[in-house]
């Protein structure tokens, strides 16, 4: 079970750095970093799978409660491993503390709809 996971990000992993990168292209600022912060957060990805494997409840016999396919893996892995690498770049707290400050209707703009510069 747990090795059919491992097979699966394997199989996914290269899709995840591909889409990191491509999101990276957007700050022009991090394009002498972008192929080390998006292989750096692909791997923090993986750490978190190693934790849901270590962790894994079967939701019953041969289905895995977190990753019930490998699509579902690779949705998800793109999005940590995206995640992820954000987090090298930003220090998020003083951004929170920023966001808490704004009215509630530009918090929640900002939260679900990131600005592209390229829509501009």
């Amino acid at each position: 079970m747990f090795d059919e996971m491992s097979k699966w990000y394997d199989e996914c992993e290269s899709g995840a750095l591909l889409f990191v990168r491509g999101r990276l292209q957007l700050y022009r600022p991090l394009a002498l970093f972008r192929e080390q912060l998006a292989a750096t957060g692909v791997a923090r990805a993986r750490e978190v799978v190693r934790y849901l494997q270590r962790n894994e409840l079967q939701v019953e016999p041969g289905r895995l409660r977190y990753f019930a396919s490998q699509g579902t893996l690779d949705r998800w892995l793109k999005t940590a491993s995206y995640r992820e690498t954000l987090r090298l770049v930003l220090d998020l707290e003083p951004i929170e503390a920023i966001l808490v400050n704004l009215p509630v209707e530009d918090r929640f703009t900002l939260r679900a709809y990131p600005v592209n510069p390229a829509q501009r």
